[in-house]
């Protein structure tokens, strides 16, 4: 894990090739069934702070309208950056084992809190 910029050599999708910054980066070795998957989609989770603070925003602040635009600049801010890339969805989908493992326990967990 890196989150020391640097400039890099990239391929653009034209073919040129460019020096860019990478502005930080995260690299897992030996990803098996267990970790693909939560590792790939860990972005998701933002949605919950987001939902959160959407919950429980004016019990920090007063209702009036400053307070009310932060909140949807925060919320949208951790909505935005909750989208996984489409390398992390190439990531959690090269584990088909582990979609399969994740996709039965929320499937299990979402009917058990349904009752």
């Amino acid at each position: 894990m890196s989150i020391i910029p640097r400039r890099q050599y990239c391929t653009i999708a034209d073919g040129s090739s460019r020096r860019l910054w990478v502005l930080g980066s995260v690299s897992f070795g030996n990803a098996g069934i267990f970790s693909t998957v939560p590792t790939a989609l860990a972005p998701l989770g933002l949605i919950a702070i987001a939902w959160y603070l959407y919950r429980h925003w004016f019990a920090w602040f007063p209702a009036d309208t400053l307070h009310t635009i932060l909140l949807y600049a925060a919320v949208y801010l951790f909505c935005y950056s909750s989208v996984p890339s489409t390398k992390d969805l190439k990531v959690a989908c090269s584990s088909p084992a582990g979609l399969l493992l994740y996709g039965c326990l929320a499937t299990g967990l979402f009917y058990f809190f349904r009752l």
